[in-house]
């Protein structure tokens, strides 16, 4: 019902995809208000619609991606492979396959909050090897999410922050200055022979000095030798060469010990303290993985949307 109300007033399709921004949520609110509701039960209706300002990522497009073929299964996919993609021959490696836009900022005096973050894939590994066939347990084709953020000195420097340009509002609908993405393809042109997400890794650590050169960060959670700069989003189902579809979802909750059980059984993550640690300006990517001589990772698609409240 809010999201019907809010898309005739924008003149938004009702077959489009509508993703709430800042400002409509607060339009939204500013009418709830108006009927004399009360706060409590305004945040309760919100909630219940989860109509929240929403960023979506989805795979690149032909144009700015290599995609393979496979045989009777329609469009192409992308794929990394352990035994021949990673530069230092490691049979260890990864490839970059989603950018999400900068999450925007609220406006002054907001605050901000991550309220979950949503991922959809399909996909699957080589179809063969491994111990144990049909499970999850022994799955060394996955996937990894990252977050990568503009660092602090960027600012200081005289750049512009992250997803604004010199016209551009504070929490308005959508970032409007030359993307990462866009910023990764300059720099493969300048000196890279192929885009950034056809560029094989062997880890998604191994971006680090690229992004810091444009002024950004990979964010890491954890200590000492615990610290890592991604999180598990899903393991590939082991030896199945059929596509697999997978939902998981994030919401920042505790989890007990059978939830973990359950996630470890059926091979994805919790995403614990993503949500955390995740703000304005961070830009959420996803890496495909794959480990040992023989194993591989093939993804024909791919999405997140990450919702956040301001308030």
């Amino acid at each position: 019902m809010l999201a019907e109300a809010d898309r005739a007033a924008e003149g938004v399709s009702s077959t489009s995809v509508y993703l709430p921004t800042p400002d409509a949520l607060r339009a939204v609110r500013g009418i709830l208000v108006q009927l004399g509701l009360p706060p409590e039960l305004i945040f309760q209706i919100i909630d219940e619609a989860t109509y929240y300002p929403t960023i979506h990522g989805t795979l690149p497009d032909a144009a700015h991606a290599q995609y393979e073929g496979e045989p009777g299964r329609g469009p192409g996919v992308l794929r990394v492979s352990a035994s021949h993609d990673c530069p230092q021959g490691k049979n260890h490696a990864a490839r970059l396959c989603l950018l999400t836009a900068p999450l925007l900022p609220g406006a002054p005096g907001e605050t901000w909050r991550a309220k979950s973050v949503v991922w959809d894939l399909e996909s699957h590994d080589q179809g063969w090897g491994g111990e144990r066939g049909g499970t999850f347990h022994g799955a060394y084709s996955w996937f990894d999410a990252i977050i990568i953020r503009p660092r602090a000195d960027r600012e200081a420097d005289g750049d512009e922050p992250l997803g604004l340009d010199a016209g551009g509002e504070s929490g308005s609908s959508e970032p409007t200055a030359t993307s990462l993405e866009e910023q990764l393809r300059a720099l493969a042109h300048e000196s890279q022979p192929k885009s950034i997400f056809d560029r094989m890794f062997c880890s998604p650590e191994d971006v680090a000095p690229t992004l810091s050169s444009l002024g950004y960060m990979l964010v890491t959670h954890g200590e000492g030798e615990g610290a890592s700069a991604v999180w598990l989003v899903q393991r590939n189902r082991v030896a199945e060469d059929t596509f697999q579809e997978y939902h998981v979802e994030w919401d920042g909750r505790p989890h007990d010990a059978a939830e973990a059980e359950l996630a470890h059984e059926n091979g994805y993550g919790l995403g614990e303290g993503l949500l955390e640690v995740l703000g304005p300006g961070d830009i959420v990517g996803l890496w495909m993985r794959a480990l040992y001589p023989g194993w591989a990772n093939s993804v024909k698609s791919a999405s997140v949307k990450i919702l956040y409240d301001v308030y």
